[in-house]
């Protein structure tokens, strides 16, 4: 697939970061230039070595189940492509890449926990076409999805076929019921749900 390289700003929020110019196909970085090192989410990273290993994490596993069907529904041809369409937004954290051809995105636009009804589609006025959705950076081998409800957000996970029919799910609620028992307060408690044969685990 032929390459297009675009130039890119990191931002935690409205905050400059760094810029960097990046193939919008593969993912593949070109030029790193720090703006604010403070605001990084690596520490001590001058050269951007650590920064490209935290966003290449940030995609979508190339083993998901239904990484197939993700990418068919987006439009993409691979992982980096639709993480970088969609702005390497993440309900995990507050960063994200603002395309130089559309200066004027702000955070508020784009965050995908105050836009969660549909996709928030952008136009550079080139061509190219970027959009906010919230589980387009959802990594982790199991088929997942957020859900937005009255209680605020909530990540699902599906039991697939490459899952430990259903093991990976209850080792999640394992895990949890173990923090709470512990009396720990930074975990996500997560719930067991079975239909039809199926193990999901809900996560808020």
């Amino acid at each position: 697939m032929k390459g297009y390289v675009e130039s890119f700003i990191v931002k935690h929020k409205n905050k400059n970061v760094a810029k960097l110019s990046i193939d919008i196909y593969s993912g593949e970085f070109y030029s790193f230039e720090m703006i604010n090192a403070k605001e990084l989410p690596v520490i001590g990273d001058k050269k951007g070595y650590q920064f490209k290993m935290w966003f290449e994490n940030r995609s979508i596993p190339s083993g998901r189940d239904d990484l197939e069907n993700i990418l068919k529904r987006a439009g993409c041809k691979t992982p980096q492509e639709l993480l970088v369409k969609n702005l390497a937004l993440s309900l995990s954290d507050s960063y994200w890449i603002c395309p130089e051809s559309i200066k004027d995105l702000t955070w508020e636009q784009v965050n995908p926990y105050d836009n969660f009804s549909s996709p928030v589609i952008f136009h550079d006025g080139e061509g190219r076409v970027y959009y906010s959705r919230p589980d387009s950076s959802l990594n982790g081998s199991l088929s997942k999805e957020a859900k937005r409800r009255s209680d605020g957000w909530h990540l699902i996970k599906h039991d697939g076929s490459g899952s430990g029919e259903g093991l990976m799910n209850i080792n999640e609620k394992f895990a949890s019921d173990l923090y709470e028992r512990l009396g720990l307060s930074e975990y996500t408690p997560y719930s067991l749900h079975f239909k039809n044969g199926i193990c999901d685990v809900n996560g808020k």
